[in-house]
């Protein structure tokens, strides 16, 4: 009878949601309060809700929730200074010890006529790859003048503080990465020269380099072959990636025509393209140097995979 008459009077079951989202936001602001004590009467308070409403695994051993109203200003910035999860593949797993097989090729095909006997192909090679993982966490402090304030924003302060350099260091873990209770970088291997079809395979972590026809220096040409080194297959849904200093530069790129190889976008909202591609600024990227990989240009999609735990 109860419910029937709240629903009459308006009620939506997204009501109790965004409700209980509230109160955890305010019960963790208010144990922030308490100087994040875990044997505060505030912490027993946070944990019982927590328990009920939210999750298991939660207290002094395990730290608390993060309220969703804050978690999702977090994935905002993520989305801002962490570009990369924007063209990757981002997977959400419920357990670390997560692998994924790529086949690399080798298979074989032939031609028979109808009714010939078909013999056994070539099998395909398989490789088993497992992500990296580690914790990435924000350890801010907050003076007793904000905590006694009972009117400062505790949770759009922790996001501020904790989301947008959480956010810079994913990102550049992202490229330079070297696997360690972190992501492993594309660029923490050296890149090797390498083809697709070449022998030996490349191995699991090596990207295929092309080199730009000049020493500390982009060139047209180089930006060029970069483009159609690339497997066909992959080039339909192929980024650029770079950071700003080296924009800049390829911005100034021009062809035998006097032409800028950079093509602006011509309606609003549409990204500017290079040589026909979006092109993604990252600022973790190197910049132009001898030896150094200031651009990379492939389908993320299939080419890194980022796995998040559901946790």
């Amino acid at each position: 009878d109860e419910l029937e008459a709240r629903i009459a009077a308006g009620y939506k079951p997204a009501d109790d949601r965004e409700e209980k989202r509230q109160q955890h936001l305010e019960l963790f602001s208010k144990w922030i309060r308490s100087r994040g004590d875990v044997n505060s009467p505030e912490a027993a308070e946070l944990r019982a809700f927590e328990r009920k409403a939210v999750s298991g695994a939660t207290g002094a051993a395990g730290g608390f929730a993060v309220p969703e109203v804050i978690g999702e200003r977090i994935s905002e910035f993520q989305k801002l200074y962490s570009p990369i999860r924007q063209v990757a593949r981002v997977q959400t797993v419920g357990t670390s010890d997560y692998k994924e097989l790529l086949d690399i090729g080798g298979e074989a095909a032939g031609w028979a006529g109808e009714g010939d006997a078909r013999s056994e192909t070539t099998t395909p090679s398989l490789r088993e790859r497992k992500p990296t993982v580690g914790m990435l966490y924000c350890y801010p402090k907050a003076t007793e003048e904000i905590l006694e304030d009972a009117f400062y924003d505790v949770g759009a302060w922790l996001a501020d503080k904790c989301g947008k350099e959480m956010a810079v260091v994913e990102g550049a873990s992202f490229i330079t990465g070297d696997g360690t209770n972190k992501p492993t970088g594309f660029l923490n291997t050296a890149p090797v020269a390498t083809d697709d079809d070449g022998s030996p395979t490349r191995g699991a972590e090596e990207v295929q380099f092309v080199a730009s026809g000049a020493a500390a220096l982009l060139t047209a040409d180089g930006l060029i072959d970069l483009v159609y080194k690339l497997n066909s297959m992959h080039r339909q849904n192929a980024t650029f990636v770079m950071n700003s200093a080296t924009t800049a530069a390829v911005r100034k790129l021009k062809d035998q025509q006097d032409q800028y190889l950079w093509q602006m976008g011509l309606a609003a909202g549409q990204p500017s393209t290079l040589l026909g591609y979006p092109v993604l600024t990252v600022e973790g990227m190197p910049d132009v140097a001898a030896n150094a990989h200031p651009v990379a240009f492939g389908d993320w999609g299939d080419g890194y995979l980022i796995t998040d735990r559901a946790a």
